[in-house]
């Protein structure tokens, strides 16, 4: 039987005593994989081999010159050579573990797993850890910007690589200094701008209350006490003090818990629920477990209701007037109730509350098929807006009747035919556009804006650190000014 030879090894007369080998299976940048070997003698000139590193791990000829001089050195200086090299370990080995203690210690498992399957592994898994270099984090920075992610995506990918070199050295694992500490992490401007008013408010709580009444009280939840998307998910009956009026946050995202105080309408809100076991979740996923993340629900709520107000602001500008769909429901639909009002546009919005309308017009046309028509039915409206509508033909006046009964759907009470907030209709910026977050700066924001103390609100919040709640002091300007006229106006009293 036949032995298969071991690579030769190449001498380099450019660096003394360093070798390398090519190797037969592994290639890289197209050519075959060398691993560098260094030779040197000991005190009782025993001639020593020591494998130092692939090509592929990122080691040159130059490393394996330097790192034999370095033995060298500390041969003729005294100092012991480590008899016992520690094994090295690749990135995707403690990758392995943390994935293990993802399960049990980190609450964004599922945004880790991710990013590490996307982004890292391709690159970074089985490189060891001791040959990733700053320029290699760098580069790999460079990349992901270059792709089009956003600068605190890119970060949190870097921030993960922080942590699985950290969890390394903590475990056992490996010794050394973690490279990331000398990569420069993109800078940030991601704090959130846009906050709803009182209206926009009641709009959006009646929008997703048609949907999930679990999801409208998790957001009415959040604007009454700032609570975070996590951390109402995370609530248990266990939590809640209705006697003192008290929601304790148990695990909140600064790691210190602590107590949100109820509003009259949230107490009102948990004694109309039904009340589970102590360790039950108030906001279970429909399996009854935790929930990992705001429902997209959420999201088409605020595209339905970007998408009414347009609509409304759109038809309702032109010659289509109120007055002239006041007078189509009022010829078309018996058993209205009579409503004293001469403004045609109060009179739509008071028709909207009355709570058999929205059956009493659907009863000769399928909800569903609003849907389908609307777009037909919007470009005959503009079709026929210059004609005088009391001479339309039967056909045409039908089209009108049946794409105002769909106007209605998306117009509420107290809103304007020029609405001026389109939720996230047209939005780019980040910072401008409306999520579940949104709630809880909201409610900041309010408070701001009545002139609660910063310090207050910090503590409401449960931000770590003053300079997190600074972002609302710009609303309270108003207070100052109403507090420098207040002193004014003493002054003058007394002159």
């Amino acid at each position: 039987m036949s032995t298969i030879k071991p690579p030769k090894r190449i001498n380099l007369p450019k660096f003394q005593g360093v070798y390398y080998r090519e190797s037969s299976k592994k290639r890289h940048l197209g050519k075959p994989d060398k691993c560098f070997d260094i030779c040197y003698r000991d005190l009782k000139g025993k001639l020593t081999w020591e494998k130092i590193g692939w090509t592929s791990e990122g080691y040159t000829a130059a490393m394996a010159s330097q790192i034999r001089s370095e033995r060298i050195r500390s041969m003729r200086h005294g100092e012991e050579l480590p008899k016992d090299k520690p094994d090295e370990v690749t990135l995707g080995d403690v990758w392995t573990k943390y994935d293990e203690w993802l399960e049990k210690g980190k609450n964004e498992a599922a945004t880790d797993r991710s990013y590490y399957k996307k982004h890292i592994k391709p690159i970074f898994s089985s490189k060891y850890i001791s040959a990733i270099k700053v320029l290699d984090l760098e580069q790999f920075k460079t990349k992901l910007l270059n792709q089009g992610l956003a600068p605190a995506t890119v970060k949190h990918i870097l921030v993960l690589i922080r942590q699985l070199v950290n969890k390394a050295i903590l475990w056992g694992m490996w010794k050394g200094e973690n490279p990331i500490k000398k990569v420069k992490l993109p800078k940030l401007n991601n704090k959130r701008e846009r906050f709803l008013n009182y209206t926009e408010a009641h709009i959006l709580l009646q929008e997703i209350e048609k949907v999930s009444v679990q999801l409208r009280n998790m957001a009415l939840l959040s604007l009454h006490t700032g609570m975070r998307a996590g951390e109402i998910f995370a609530l248990k009956w266990s939590h809640i003090n209705l006697e003192n009026n008290l929601v304790h946050i148990a695990d909140p995202k600064s790691g210190r818990s602590r107590k949100a105080f109820m509003t009259n309408t949230i107490k009102e809100m948990f004694k109309n629920m039904t009340t589970g076991n102590p360790d039950d979740y108030i906001f279970p996923s429909k399996k009854g477990k935790l929930i990992k993340a705001a429902s997209r629900a959420f999201e088409r709520a605020i595209t339905r209701l970007g998408n009414s107000c347009e609509f409304w602001k759109e038809e309702f500008t032109g010659n289509l007037l109120p007055e002239q769909l006041r007078k189509i429901i009022e010829n078309n639909y018996q058993n209205l109730p009579i409503l004293d009002c001469n403004d045609s546009l109060k009179w739509l919005n008071l028709l909207l509350q009355f709570p058999g309308f929205y059956d009493h017009v659907h009863m000769k046309y399928p909800k569903y098929k609003f849907n389908t028509d609307i777009k037909n039915l919007v470009a005959k409206t503009k079709e026929y807006r210059s004609i005088n509508i009391q001479k339309l033909e039967s056909d045409k006046l039908a089209n009108i009747q049946k794409l105002n009964r769909m106007l209605l759907e998306s117009i509420y009470s107290e809103e304007t035919p020029v609405l001026k907030s389109r939720f996230n209709k047209g939005v780019t910026d980040p910072r401008q556009k409306i999520t579940f977050h949104t709630l809880r700066h909201t409610f900041a924001s309010w408070l701001a804006i009545q002139g609660t103390h910063i310090l207050t609100i910090k503590e409401l919040l449960g931000h770590q650190t003053l300079a997190m709640t600074e972002r609302y002091s710009h609303l309270i300007p108003e207070q100052k000014v109403q507090a420098l006229a207040g002193i004014e106006a003493i002054f003058v009293q007394n002159e």
